[in-house]
């Protein structure tokens, strides 16, 4: 089992070791020092302080956006509940409960309604002819 142990500790550090060499000096696409200097895309967009500046605007607008819905909806939601209270409408919000699917089995039909239309029935010269005649 220490056998296991340290062969993972050696793995591990040398994995360290090969990250700190890349991140270092190894690679040029990463080096710190031109990062922190603001050279190359990561450096510029690290170093930039005006686009810090409209991130964390953005954030915070948005943050009060979300703020303001959730009011928006809160306030909807009592307004909503107000009106299936009220005189005028509450008859209206009781006969829309009674259409719901939940409520349907509730109202069991007791028969099909009967056919009762009346079709148009043409021959293929009056469906075609050209000419119209008054009925």
């Amino acid at each position: 089992m220490s056998a296991l142990l340290q062969k993972t500790s050696g793995i591990l550090d040398s994995s360290q070791q090969a990250s700190r060499t890349q991140l270092g000096d190894g690679q040029p696409g990463l080096d710190s020092a031109k990062i922190n200097t603001g050279q190359g895309t990561v450096g510029a967009l690290v170093n930039d302080k005006q686009l810090y500046n409209n991130l964390e605007q953005t954030t915070s607008s948005m943050q009060a956006t979300m703020v303001q819905a959730q009011t928006g909806v809160t306030d909807f939601a009592e307004n909503m509940e107000a009106l299936k209270h009220n005189f005028f409408l509450r008859g209206y919000f009781r006969s829309v409960a009674t259409k719901t699917p939940a409520n349907w089995r509730r109202m069991p039909i007791d028969r099909l309604p009967e056919q009762h239309h009346q079709g148009v029935h043409l021959s293929g010269e009056a469906a075609f002819d050209k000419q119209i005649r008054p009925s």
